[in-house]
């Protein structure tokens, strides 16, 4: 089956070749095959589904501009924020409740990591999202020069890398996605997710990549990836700065774990967890899937004790790291936690 797959693949991308100079959208190469959202073997793509990507090829242009995705009317926030807020009174209605608290995010610009599919047309490139078609409802490219969803600093570094990457064969070599991690600190991580093996060529490259890249974030660190390989140049993490009611709380994020991608709303989750945490000094908190200890940092001078735990092998280290940062003695970081843990947690 897999050898079925992959000569239908094969043919796939000769007649692609072939109909290269004949299709009205100039955009469309066979390099775009590989512009996915995700990554799977290809022993994994079924015969109906590679024949449905011919059908789609030969159907329609492969990547265009949306307003949905590339535009933002600012001004229309409020008058969505209400309708958000009319829906969920309307959820709660026959229930008593307090009063609900608004937080409002930034319009545009707030989102602090990003990530794009990359579609090649011979020796330039683009960057591209998904969308759902109002008159299909199957999912369709969008070509994506400027997000205005995303940071200001997410925003420079698109451009710059739709400029660089171009421009080096070794980059741009079946390069099918980049995904961007900046942060309010002004730290970035950019990573190059690729369809081939990476070497010494590639570290190079990528090493003066970093150099073009300098003057946009201090630090800014350039990782490689493909299956069943990672290159650091020289780090996989950033260090972000909230400041949280005068309190300045730094956390490391690490590379392809999660971390809060609103990053204004996470200062007004925490302020709003503390406040509600006041007058606990005497009482214990048992924080379960704490993640980058986002809210146990925040939480912890709060209490008289934390135990915090997350089962991702990575992220303990990096909470331990962000507890020892913003100065908190109180938090127990346990990679995993025994049922017994439990009972031995005094119930105050």
């Amino acid at each position: 089956r897999h050898q079925q797959t992959h000569t239908l693949h094969c043919m796939l991308v000769r007649a692609l070749h072939g109909l290269r100079s004949t299709l009205p959208w100039p955009r469309l190469s066979a390099a775009g095959l590989s512009a996915r959202p995700s990554v799977r073997p290809l022993a994994r793509l079924c015969r109906q589904e590679t024949l449905a990507m011919s059908q789609s090829v030969e159907s329609g242009p492969a990547v265009h501009y949306s307003a949905a995705l590339t535009s933002i009317d600012a001004s229309q926030y409020e008058a969505q924020l209400a309708t958000k807020v009319a829906w969920l009174e309307t959820l709660f209605q026959d229930l008593e409740h307090p009063p609900f608290a608004i937080h409002r995010s930034e319009p545009e610009n707030f989102r602090m990591r990003t990530e794009f599919d990359v579609w090649h047309s011979g020796d330039s490139l683009e960057f591209q999202m998904f969308e759902k078609d109002p008159k299909t409802g199957e999912r369709r490219p969008v070509r994506v020069d400027q997000f205005p969803v995303a940071s200001k600093l997410c925003n420079s570094l698109m451009t710059a890398l739709l400029r660089e990457l171009p421009l080096c064969q070794e980059l741009r070599s079946k390069l099918f996605q980049v995904n961007l991690h900046t942060t309010l600190s002004g730290q970035a991580m950019v990573t190059l997710l690729y369809h081939r093996k990476l070497g010494d060529a590639w570290q190079e490259a990528a090493q003066k990549l970093r150099v073009c890249l300098g003057d946009l974030a201090s630090p800014i660190h350039i990782i490689g990836r493909s299956r069943g390989q990672k290159i650091c140049l020289d780090a996989d993490e950033v260090e972000e700065t909230l400041t949280v009611e005068g309190q300045t709380l730094r956390y490391v994020q690490v590379e392809a774990n999660f971390s809060q991608p609103n990053a204004g709303i996470s200062v007004q989750m925490l302020a709003w967890a503390r406040r509600a945490a006041q007058g606990s000094g005497a009482r214990d908190l048992l924080e379960l899937y704490c993640g980058n200890g986002n809210f146990t940092a925040a939480l912890a001078p709060r209490f008289r004790r934390v135990v915090a735990t997350e089962a991702w092998t990575r992220t303990p280290f990096s909470s331990s790291m962000n507890s020892t940062m913003s100065s908190t003695s109180a938090a127990i970081l346990r990679r995993s936690m025994p049922i017994w843990w439990l009972s031995r947690i005094p119930s105050t």
